[in-house]
């Protein structure tokens, strides 16, 4: 995955035209394709909704607390 990453950024280095490949460090290189990119981006969103669903099933297994109180008046 990570191959693929790196991969990814000198592809976007290279293809720009007016940029240089050897002006950016790997890190910046592998941030421009991430932002770049629209098809990561909707990836990462993807995993980052499978993410919230996984808290979303553990709290049915969270135990849960319900309070009722009433109040009656009788009158003779």
């Amino acid at each position: 995955m990570k191959r693929c990453f790196i991969l990814l950024a000198v592809f976007v280095c290279l293809y720009s035209g007016n940029v240089r490949a050897a002006s950016f460090t790997m890190e910046q290189a592998v941030s421009r394709a991430l932002d770049v990119n629209p098809t990561i981006q909707s990836k990462l969103l993807v995993l980052e909704q499978a993410r919230m669903n996984v808290g979303v099933a553990q709290s049915y297994f969270w135990p849960r607390v319900s309070i009722v109180a009433s109040y009656n008046e009788l009158q003779n």
